[in-house]
């Protein structure tokens, strides 16, 4: 008993501490898009489907154990459900990408079109991260989803015809 007491405190734990990261992101997201005034294209519906149906496993888990009185299975439902949970809720905020007619934010900074060199994904898995390397050769990684959306929509502002392959 003791045990899960402390795997909930570490649970609530994760849960404030996602909160406050997540608010400082977004603070710095929403100062980024008052300056270069950019559109919204979220993508958080497929990560949050996937994460909420892993915390229902994950509590059905718990109850699981709880019934059973198998403190282990309980123990581990719990924390695994407290972070599905805090991710779920980091996901709604993290997967968005902001644009305007000139470029996109990347990892807290506004990269414009213009400056980018190439674009390359470093896995073959089809939602891999990407790498974007500027004229000043500066390597920025991104999600998939936002160099496919940036291929498919922004084709004609990037400066090379087509993103080339690692």
């Amino acid at each position: 008993m003791t045990l899960t007491l402390i795997i909930c405190a570490i649970g609530i734990f994760v849960l404030v501490s996602t909160f406050f990261e997540t608010r400082k992101y977004k603070n710095n997201m929403d100062e980024l898009i008052r300056i270069h005034k950019c559109k919204e294209h979220a993508y958080y519906q497929k990560p949050i489907v996937m994460l909420t149906i892993l915390m229902i496993v994950c509590l059905i888990c718990a109850y699981l154990g709880f019934q059973s009185e198998n403190d282990n299975i309980l123990n581990i439902g719990l924390l695994l459900g407290f972070l599905f949970l805090a991710e779920s809720y980091r996901s709604y905020f993290i997967a968005r990408m902001y644009y305007n007619d000139e470029g996109f934010v990347a990892n807290d900074r506004f990269v414009k079109f213009r400056s980018i060199k190439k674009m390359f994904s470093n896995s073959s898995l089809p939602f891999g991260k990407w790498t974007i390397t500027t004229f000043s050769n500066e390597k920025i990684t991104i999600v998939s989803t936002v160099a496919h959306y940036v291929e498919n929509n922004f084709k004609d502002k990037l400066p090379t015809p087509k993103s080339s392959s690692k």
